[in-house]
């Protein structure tokens, strides 16, 4: 709540006790991550993923917050191995679609076209739902029919991790 509403430090500070009071827990640690992400606090947040992902190399979600980091850095190389990373080791539908999504979006980013095709192709087998990264792929190539399919298929209301799915989504693609 504090990261949202802007309150960095104290974002980071509650975060930080989180990881000293369980040090062995790589939630506490990622959750650490993600506080100095929010705040664009990179190399911190990359050092508290890797630390989370040394106590558990299966962890997925430091796997994928990880791949963020460098997405945003412009390590785009590493975000994609993070996010393929993540898509091996995630246990569920819903995870692999969520890394496919983000290899879409750094190919979208990097101009490539197959390769984001590709990767939305792979996400079309796991998840019916349209996607963002699909959405802005058909409209980059003034395809408004598959454009509005794809916002047909997307959820009304589609949810995000530890919050309800908000209708504004939607609104704004």
């Amino acid at each position: 709540a504090f990261a949202f509403s802007g309150k960095f430090a104290a974002s980071i500070y509650e975060a930080a006790r989180y990881a000293e009071l369980v040090p062995s827990e790589p939630n506490a640690l990622d959750s650490l991550g993600y506080a100095y992400q929010i705040a664009e606090r990179y190399p911190e947040a990359e050092d508290n993923y890797r630390h989370a992902l040394a106590l558990d190399p299966r962890f997925d979600i430091a796997v994928v917050h990880l791949g963020n980091a460098y997405f945003q850095t412009g390590r785009y190389r590493d975000a994609i191995s993070q996010y393929q990373r993540y898509i091996e080791v995630s246990s569920s539908n819903v995870e692999r679609a969520r890394g496919l999504e983000c290899l879409a979006g750094v190919y979208l980013h990097l101009g490539w076209v197959e390769k984001a095709r590709t990767a939305l192709n792979a996400l079309s087998k796991v998840r019916s739902a349209g996607s963002f990264y699909g959405l802005l792929l058909a409209v980059c190539q003034r395809d408004l029919h598959a454009a509005d399919e794809i916002l047909r298929r997307l959820p009304r209301a589609p949810a995000a991790r530890g919050r309800r799915g908000e209708r504004r989504d939607i609104e704004f693609l």
